[in-house]
């Protein structure tokens, strides 16, 4: 089965001309086709010269296959307020859904208010490459966040960092660093563990396999039941196995940090509050 990407996210250093607080930079991946793939846009805040800034998640648009984003583009573009130069190097890593990763990067770059993007082939970029753990090889999978298709800042959550089976998860501000309420491990036969206590599970409330079913971690069942079993599909989803078409969902795609996540029918086209990355901390 082909590798299909994950997540996505760039670290820079700056050289010796700092990028301004309010210089807007954007991010794109795009694969052989153009298809933007991953992106994000933010001003990041200032970069003083000789520091280090990231990683920056980028938000996962279309989940590629490797083989297809290997020979793609990155692009960075910035937006100055006025006048502004940038020098600087970058790291991209693209992770994929085995667990595996492609990294690389480029030095000596300076971008400024008359030459504002430069474009990169994703071949000669991404030079190194890890084999990965996997999210489901049972026993080695890594600990991740797992990051909102709303908001690369908003994480699926233990409320309060409580370890009470029926706890509900919701989504909440990305910590740094990252706590173990809001880390997880999916396992090889489909739990989803919280890395507070690897009893406690991702449970659809009651078993019951319908839109809106409430959400929370409880204590892991013997022998396993299907409200905590779940899948990872190449669009995104987090698919509950007591039916395929009930997906981890953030009600009303609700932006607020503390939303109690469920399960819902899975849109068509496909909405970001159904859709989750993840990413190692």
């Amino acid at each position: 089965m082909a590798r299909r990407l994950a997540n996505a996210a760039v670290s820079f250093h700056t050289n010796d001309e700092d990028k301004d607080g309010d210089t807007h930079v954007t991010l794109t991946v795009r694969d052989v086709d153009g298809l933007v793939c991953a992106q994000v846009d933010n001003d990041f805040g200032g970069f003083p010269d000789h520091s280090d800034e990231g990683p920056f998640g980028l938000i996962i648009r279309n989940r590629q296959r490797d083989d297809l984003l290997q020979s793609g583009t990155f692009t960075i573009r910035i937006d100055p307020n006025g006048d502004d130069t940038w020098r600087f190097n970058f790291n991209l890593v693209l992770t994929f859904n085995d667990g595996s990763t492609l990294s690389g990067g480029v030095q000596g770059l300076q971008l400024s208010e008359a030459a504002r993007q430069q474009d990169f082939g994703l071949q000669g970029v991404l030079t190194v490459a890890t084999t990965g753990q996997g999210l489901t090889d049972n026993g080695d999978s890594p600990q991740v966040s797992f990051v909102s298709g709303l908001d690369q800042d908003l994480v699926l959550d233990v409320a309060g960092g409580s370890t009470t089976p029926g706890t509900p998860v919701n989504t909440f501000t990305r910590n740094s660093p990252v706590p173990p309420n809001q880390l997880w491990i999916f396992e090889g036969d489909g739990h989803i563990s919280s890395a507070l206590d690897p009893n406690l599970v991702l449970d659809a409330a009651g078993g019951i396999a319908q839109p809106g079913t409430p959400v929370n971690v409880f204590s892991r069942n013997f022998p396993a039941s299907l409200n905590q079993l779940w899948a990872y599909t190449p669009e995104g989803y987090l698919a509950s196995q007591m039916d395929p078409n009930l997906v981890l969902d953030v009600p009303d795609g609700s932006l607020q940090p503390g939303t109690h996540v469920q399960i819902f029918t899975r849109n068509d086209p496909v909405s970001p509050n159904q859709t989750w990355t993840w990413l190692l901390p």
